[in-house]
């Protein structure tokens, strides 16, 4: 096919195309349906418009939560910084470096994983930890911004201009990241209910269409476990998917058809490095250390998420292990459904933390996995 072609998969957005070809208009099957190809990944979709998509596309709802709290800047580990805090739990966002750097209980220990090695090559992933926003999916980074990795460091790793909105919120903005021609703000604030809310939107601000997902990605410190909602009438094997399998999962995973539970692995060798997804309609993970759950949540929204494998449904919610025994940590990882971003448009993805003090620190108890799946499904 000649030409150019994107599609937006949202069920209530519209199509956007520029082709010279399959009749112009992609092709239309004996109901009527519309239906086009995808130049970024190659599969067929089909295209379902509302009439309220006709002018929502470069909008993006307000959060309407009233924050609570402080907000004071402060230096961590060098840098200037901002600490939030709802005078029991507590985040510090250190905008120099993109990212969230701190979470926990006053006065308790920090939930994120911070890199123990402070100088980076000018070339090199400036992984310093912590939580950030990428473009999912990775494997479209190539074709888009020329590289697979490390990710583009206008977004993850460069300074980032910091403002205390009258909303007592935290906004932070980042660079425009050349490949993608599009900028992240991220709005930080705790809400009334103790949830510390992560508002990611996207704005395209120059270029052609791009088919993308917000990709958020938070580096904890390995924990004694990981939980996952499971979809029990997924496709896929376990109702989850290996996107990079262990070696053995056996000593890994344990699992019920609605609750996952994964083990970290730490080790010298890549096998100690692996990732899943879970199409699950709870958009949410839980990490339990020491007795304490972290729990990230998100609304599921209606569309396609991204790395789904051949024949079933892409990932709202994933977790990576990085066993390295120089650097070990977990990444819990929320994405929104993909979105068509044009020029001038903006979208967001708009995550919330909570921290619980669970009855048992036996994370194989079956009190401490009942608890941790009614938290996730918000019981």
């Amino acid at each position: 096919m000649r030409g150019k072609l994107y599609v937006i998969v949202d069920r209530t957005a519209l199509v956007y195309m520029n082709v010279k070809s399959l009749v112009g208009k992609g092709f239309h099957d004996e109901a009527g349906e519309l239906y086009v190809t995808s130049k970024q990944d190659g599969k067929v979709r089909k295209i379902v418009t509302s009439p309220e998509s006709r002018n929502s596309q470069s909008k993006v709802q307000p959060e309407v939560s009233t924050a609570v709290g402080t907000i004071t800047p402060t230096v961590y580990d060098g840098r200037t910084a901002f600490r939030l805090s709802d005078s029991r739990t507590e985040a510090i966002v250190v905008p120099e470096i993109g990212r969230v750097m701190r979470y926990g209980f006053v006065g308790g220990s920090n939930f994120l994983w911070n890199s123990p090695q402070k100088i980076y090559g000018k070339n090199e992933w400036k992984n310093w930890g912590g939580d950030k926003t990428w473009p999912a999916p990775q494997q479209w980074w190539p074709a888009i911004a020329g590289r697979n990795w490390p990710p583009d460091p206008a977004w993850d790793g460069n300074p980032h201009r910091a403002n205390i909105l009258p909303n007592n919120h935290l906004q932070m903005t980042s660079e425009v990241a050349q490949g993608f021609a599009a900028r992240v703000v991220r709005e930080f604030w705790f809400e009334q209910n103790g949830d510390f809310a992560i508002a990611q939107t996207v704005e395209k601000v120059k270029g052609e269409p791009l088919l993308l997902s917000i990709w958020n990605v938070t580096q904890i410190e390995s924990p004694d476990a990981i939980f996952l909602p499971l979809n029990r009438e997924s496709i896929y094997k376990n109702n989850f998917h290996w996107l990079v399998p262990p070696e053995d999962e056996s000593p890994i995973v344990q699992m019920t058809p609605t609750l996952l539970q994964m083990r970290p692995s730490v080790g010298v060798s890549a096998k100690k490095i692996y990732k899943l997804g879970a199409d699950t309609s709870v958009v949410g993970v839980a990490a339990v250390k020491d007795g304490v759950a972290m729990m990230e949540k998100a609304t599921r929204q209606d569309g396609e998420y991204p790395d789904g494998a051949v024949g079933g449904g892409g990932f709202p919610v994933e977790v990576y292990n990085n066993g390295d025994a120089k650097e070990k940590y977990v990444e819990l990882e929320l994405l929104s459904p993909l979105h068509l971003f044009k020029k001038g448009d903006r979208y967001q993805h708009t995550v919330r933390w909570s921290l619980h003090q669970l009855l048992s620190s036996d994370v194989n108890a079956m009190t401490t996995r009942d608890a941790i799946e009614k938290l996730l499904k918000g019981k």
